[in-house]
């Protein structure tokens, strides 16, 4: 994720924002997937204090179940094999590591997966750094440091769309191999697929309690199962991550939750047809940026406009003063995006018409905060935290 190398960044942006026209006292990062978990973990990083202060966070957040290691010294050596580096001495490694072309590691991507095309889906994690006396990004559990309120109290954008990975889903039911894997092998199978540590004596209870509560007594391999497995892996790789994320955060500052259910004309996922298949991730950012690969620009001809329309100005309106609400904007007069409230849980669900909806996916994520308790043991084979 190159955490460190974005700080440095932020750190140039703050030294010289006031030379393009812009304010280092008003500085707003907005990242998509891992761009998101990025800005959730700056949030807590002591390297990262007072070099933002506002955060637009789609579609990721570094506070779900799955555990974050202090060492990733079992992939690095992987990783070496896979590039025909010695794995028997540390330096040498490293400085045959140091030595390949990134097309080299690109090529060896697939064969780092456990299961399927790209299961787990978050391989590489950022690492809770032991004192040795060198600038840590992350001193505990971005967690814990959110649950005891050591984290930047900013104003938040966040949220994520519809049908998030329905991609990944899809990669899993479209190959009756991996689907017949699964199906017979859930209980193994799901913590990969699924981001949570497969060591921990609780794994095999999870497994079985997320296949009924997604599957109930359905086979895996019955023709019904794609809504049910899109919105598994939707919560586990997104959806939980993010409520969880909008829980902790609410307690100090105000966050602007959203859902993203506005299906265009394109998308980044066709299925079963030439159609789009619901709204998936990274969909929306063809509303906010061009996307070329995906769709050209829109125009004021397209049915599309009226959401880049909206979308952009209520954006623009937080980076500038922290609030996505703009009444003296004509096209946002009748658009109320209230800050999340644990009494009210609002959230703005942002379709074909823009509305004030309040308990997103509350019975799914009542689930999986049942499994992963905030007082819950985030366990890794090298680290076990245990939240009071």
């Amino acid at each position: 994720m190159g955490l460190k190398d974005q700080v440095m960044l932020m750190r140039w942006v703050k030294l010289h924002i006031s030379r393009f026209g812009g304010d280092p006292n008003s500085v707003t990062l907005l990242g998509y997937g891992a761009g998101a978990i990025s800005i959730t973990l700056h949030m807590v990083s002591p390297m990262s204090r007072n070099l933002f202060h506002k955060a637009i966070v789609m579609s990721g957040s570094v506070t779900g179940q799955w555990p974050l290691p202090v060492e990733q010294l079992g992939l690095a050596v992987r990783q070496a094999a896979l590039l025909h580096c010695t794995t028997e001495n540390l330096t040498d490694m490293m400085s045959c590591l140091n030595s390949k072309h990134y097309l080299e590691y690109a090529n060896t991507l697939p064969h780092m997966f456990e299961f399927g095309r790209n299961n787990p889906l978050i391989l590489w994690k950022p690492v809770i750094e032991p004192d040795y006396g060198q600038e840590r990004f992350l001193v505990e559990d971005p967690v814990r440091s959110y649950q005891n309120g050591n984290f930047m109290k900013i104003p938040i954008i966040t949220g994520m769309t519809k049908d998030e990975f329905a991609g990944q889903a899809i990669s899993i039911l479209e190959n009756p191999r991996l689907l017949k894997t699964m199906a017979h092998n859930f209980e193994q199978i799901a913590p990969i697929c699924f981001l949570y540590s497969a060591e921990s004596p609780r794994s095999q209870n999870i497994s079985i309690e997320l296949k009924n509560a997604y599957f109930g007594k359905e086979s895996l391999e019955y023709a019904g199962t794609l809504q049910p497995m899109v919105e598994l892996y939707s919560d586990a790789l997104t959806g939980f991550g993010v409520h969880r994320f909008v829980h902790l955060a609410a307690r100090s500052t105000k966050v602007y939750y959203y859902r993203f259910s506005y299906q265009g004309q394109r998308s980044h996922i066709y299925y079963p047809t030439n159609k789009p298949y619901g709204v998936v991730h990274h969909d929306d950012l063809m509303y906010l940026f061009v996307e070329p690969s995906v769709s050209r620009m829109f125009t004021e001809d397209d049915p599309e406009y009226k959401i880049v329309d909206k979308l952009t100005r209520m954006f623009t309106a937080f980076a500038y003063k922290g609030d996505p609400n703009k009444q003296s904007d004509d096209k946002l007069r009748d658009i109320r995006w209230r800050a999340f409230s644990f009494k009210r849980q609002h959230y703005l669900d942002i379709g074909e018409e823009i509305v004030l909806r309040e308990g997103l996916n509350m019975r799914r994520y009542d689930v999986w905060k049942r499994l992963f308790p905030l007082n819950w043991k985030r366990q890794s084979k090298h680290d076990l935290l245990d939240y009071e």
